[in-house]
């Protein structure tokens, strides 16, 4: 509902327009590249928002390791991919995709925030490799089954799901 989508703005990566409001998608062999990306970078290095621009992946992100804040909301992503070089990545907004899965994600050791609310996932099984990962939403996706959770998560949204086993909670607050 709308307390739910209110309440998850607070902690957003950026505003609507975001700081790379200019950019434009550039198509590649390799992915979308986004040029102008770098232009942005000098108001805010370390966030970046690509919100409701019709990506389908994840987008090439060079020359982006200061990365902190990373928006992909509202897009049509289907995995996650290409985040590897992040290592100082701590918000991932994917929230309003299209995923069927969580997976990409073990090459971010510092992620501490991730929306993956209004999705398509149907299980989530691989997040126990994130260490630092403090909040997690999986509100309004297709979750039948919730198994490997972070030992340290101290705030879990699985709201509007269809759960049917919640398992391995062990260790968390």
């Amino acid at each position: 509902g709308g307390g739910t989508r209110a309440g998850r703005g607070a902690g957003r990566a950026g505003g609507k327009r975001g700081a790379a409001a200019g950019a434009t998608g550039v198509g590649g062999a390799s992915g979308t590249r986004w040029a102008g990306a770098a232009a942005a970078r000098s108001v805010n290095p370390e966030r970046l928002s690509l919100d409701r621009r019709g990506l389908a992946a994840c987008p090439v992100l060079e020359g982006e390791e200061q990365l902190r804040m990373l928006n992909l909301e509202s897009n049509m992503i289907t995995r996650v991919t290409r985040l590897g070089h992040l290592p100082r990545l701590i918000f991932l907004d994917l929230y309003n995709n299209r995923l069927t899965e969580v997976s990409g994600l073990a090459a971010l050791p510092s992620l501490r925030v991730l929306m993956l609310g209004k999705n398509q996932l149907r299980r989530v099984a691989n997040l126990r490799c994130l260490d630092q990962l403090d909040v997690c939403d999986l509100h309004s996706n297709m979750l039948t089954d919730l198994d490997g959770l972070p030992r340290n998560l101290r705030v879990l949204n699985v709201s509007a799901n269809r759960l049917r086993a919640v398992r391995n909670l062990d260790g968390m607050p």
